[in-house]
């Protein structure tokens, strides 16, 4: 992993960025997300964003199950793919999961070389 920035300002819209499918809170959110997997349209981002909700909610192991999901789901050259490796390397961060979390990150960085946006 390459020395943590003190500053990095150039931005990847594409990637870092979060990932909503649907709008909402609490269990209207977690419904409506449920319904958008059963549908199966943008199936893995509505995984991904429901794994988000269930680290929010302190449900680390549901998180990290469904974001796995998620990242078997979606290609890790991918748009999506990044956007979800960069989410869940986030909430692993603030749930105290560094070494997964930089894991992510570096894996990421690596597709890219040496991209800004990289903490």
């Amino acid at each position: 992993m390459t020395k943590p920035k003190e500053f990095y300002f150039k931005q990847d819209p594409s990637t870092a960025r979060p990932i909503v499918v649907v709008e909402g809170e609490g269990e209207a959110l977690a419904a409506g997300l449920v319904k958008a997997r059963e549908r199966g349209r943008r199936q893995v981002e509505a995984t991904a964003q429901l794994a988000h909700v269930a680290m929010a909610d302190n449900r680390i192991e549901l998180g990290k199950q469904l974001y796995e999901q998620a990242v078997s789901g979606a290609a890790a050259n991918s748009t999506v793919g990044r956007s979800i490796r960069w989410n869940y390397a986030w909430d692993l961060y603030r749930n105290g999961d560094f070494a997964q979390a930089f894991g992510l990150w570096n894996e990421l960085a690596s597709g890219f070389g040496e991209p800004d946006w990289v903490p």
